[in-house]
């Protein structure tokens, strides 16, 4: 969840989504082999130096974080009254 949440903010390195859920490189990138056989992220390297992959939602995974996110959003509302 906390994946797709980050990438809603725009594409990023994996190093940068790594550091902003605070978990490993080699675990982060278990889940997003994971959301990418989901359909959910894609993972696009780049043509010049420096040869990293970009990492963005589909328009599934657009949609999939928009409903977390809602979910998220009315869950802290029941949390606040």
């Amino acid at each position: 969840m906390k994946v797709l949440l980050h990438l809603q903010e725009g594409d990023m390195y994996k190093g940068e989504l790594s550091s902003k859920i605070t978990i490993g490189t080699a675990a982060i990138q278990s889940r997003i082999d994971d959301l990418i056989d989901l359909g959910l992220v894609n993972e696009t390297p780049q043509t010049i130096k420096p040869f990293k992959k970009i990492l963005s939602l589909t328009e599934k995974g657009q949609k999939i974080a928009k409903m977390i996110q809602e979910i998220d959003d009315l869950l802290m509302d029941k949390v606040d009254e």
